[in-house]
């Protein structure tokens, strides 16, 4: 890699990790001072926003193209600072618009999408319109980062980030423990830091834009440019989202806030996997792909197949480690004797498994996006789209959040199996044998088997039992055998060891 994108993928991944740890830390913090039913509510806001990111998809991935494109091209700085501020505006109207639809529709959610026991409608009625307050102020935020990312400041964008969720997570416990232990004052103190991170990234934005006399203004024509991929990337985003949340919006409907939290925290500990590995590859390969696109760079099938294994050897070791050993996991992370530990190891191993072909098809999905091409994504969720609902309808109140979980796996692996070769009918096409069998299914298959393996094997072996510390030692001892029998992953190790030691001495 060259050395700007290492640097851009490192602050990446340790912005996320921040993040993350920081959600590992205070989420069994949050569910002392709050409770496990308030805290689900803190879970419902996330599937929320995460349900009405479909139509951020109609501006963030053109954005980070666009921006990718003129550095690529070196674009006129007046046509820079016009699609910033046509974009700015589109999105700052957007969220609006939904949060106003959220604060309007309160009523019906607090009373039909909510079931709690233990607060009254007129609480949950004012917890649902907070969440529109954090909407309004955090959408903005998503269209700076994009911006950044096609600039290719992954640093700046991830510092700022990361400052904004340590004062949100350690401001928040902080308030619930001194001034309100209430849902209420942690969304208000949240809502706060949102917008401050709004506001800081829009700063950083502007600094690395070049200067021009000539005052930013609204272009009709950059709005409209490129309309098909954004209708592409909406019809994405719109069926994305519901194949992703459904299920938590069906479990959340048909179950107590309480068994909702147990099925959220399954996939608070799985969206770990892409916090550390598909939301920085994203990030980062993405803009990357769209440069060598642009520049019909002949390393582009390199470059694919060289991430490729660098994400399988990122993912495989911590999915091994959900699957494996998530009962261990969890009652570390919660406390052996919380209440949810038995109810989400139950769906813990689906839950990391689907995540793991869901992690494996971010890269064909950012070299579709890379051309420009949309419409495959598109029609395979709309064709998926209904059986994974009807299947969702049916098996959600039949056999509970289970079914969700194993639908979500069912889902992903349908991507893999058949998005995949039609892909590279197309892009790529002499990649897709290597891709398909040596970059993916033999080192993920052999991974997994291994951890099998070699925690079969400890258990024969002593009356011990298993415990975080063997957890990671198997972690270590698969990755580092997955590391070392990829070529792509093991040359960019090897490089990176060469470039500390001369670093170093």
């Amino acid at each position: 890699m060259k050395r700007s994108i290492a640097i851009d993928l490192a602050a990446s991944v340790l912005g996320r990790g921040l993040t993350a740890g920081l959600l590992i830390i205070f989420t069994p913090v949050y569910l002392t001072l709050l409770g496990v039913e308030a805290y689900g509510l803190i879970g419902f806001y996330a599937t929320l926003l995460a349900t009405f990111l479909l139509f951020d998809q109609t501006v963030s991935p053109a954005v980070t193209r666009r921006f990718a494109q003129h550095t690529a091209s070196a674009s006129s700085p007046e046509l820079l600072w016009n699609t910033f501020k046509t974009v700015e505006i589109i999105a700052v109207c957007m969220g609006l618009v939904l949060a106003l639809g959220i604060f309007i529709a309160a009523p019906w959610i607090a009373s039909h999408m909510l079931s709690a026991s233990a607060m009254p409608p007129s609480r949950l009625l004012a917890v649902v319109r907070l969440m529109a307050l954090m909407l309004a102020v955090q959408w903005p935020s998503f269209v700076y980062a994009a911006g950044l990312a096609g600039l290719g400041d992954q640093v700046s964008a991830n510092v700022i980030r990361a400052v904004a969720a340590l004062c949100q997570w350690l401001g928040g416990a902080v308030i619930l423990e001194t001034v309100s232990a209430t849902v209420e004052a942690l969304f208000a103190w949240q809502a706060l830091c949102l917008l401050l991170q709004s506001l800081a990234l829009k700063r950083r934005i502007a600094n690395n834009l070049p200067v021009t006399t000539a005052p930013p203004r609204w272009s009709g024509d950059i709005a409209c440019t490129g309309w098909r991929f954004s209708l592409g990337t909406l019809i994405i985003g719109f069926t994305g989202t519901v194949l992703t949340q459904a299920d938590k919006l069906l479990v959340s409907k048909n179950v107590p806030l309480s068994d909702f939290a147990a099925y959220s925290l399954t996939f608070t500990m799985a969206s770990l996997i892409g916090v550390f590995v598909a939301q920085p590859v994203m990030a980062v390969a993405y803009p990357h792909f769209t440069r060598l696109a642009a520049q019909a760079e002949a390393a582009l099938p390199r470059e694919y197949r060289r991430w490729t294994q660098l994400v399988v050897v990122a993912v495989v070791p911590p999915v091994g480690a959900l699957v494996f050993y998530g009962n261990e996991i969890l009652a570390f992370w919660l406390g052996p004797r919380a209440d949810q530990v038995s109810a989400a190891a139950l769906y813990l191993p689906w839950v990391a498994i689907g995540t793991m072909f869901n992690v494996l098809m971010m890269l064909p999905f950012n070299l579709q996006l890379a051309y420009g091409w949309t419409s495959l994504s598109a029609h395979k969720n709309i064709i998926i789209l209904p059986f994974f609902l009807v299947g969702l309808t049916i098996g959600i109140p039949r056999w509970g959040p289970v079914a969700g979980a194993i639908a979500w796996l069912g889902v992903n692996f349908s991507y893999y199996l058949f998005e995949v070769p039609f892909m590279h009918s197309r892009l790529l096409q002499h990649v897709l044998r290597d891709w398909w069998l040596f970059d993916t299914l033999l080192p993920c298959g052999g991974g997994l088997c291994a951890f099998w393996l070699i925690k079969t094997s400890i258990a024969a072996a002593t009356v011990a039992p298993p415990g975080i510390g063997q957890c990671l030692g198997v972690s270590l001892i698969v990755g580092s055998g997955m590391l070392a029998s990829l070529p792509f992953a093991r040359e960019a190790a090897l490089d990176v060891g060469r470039k500390l030691w001369r670093l170093a001495h």
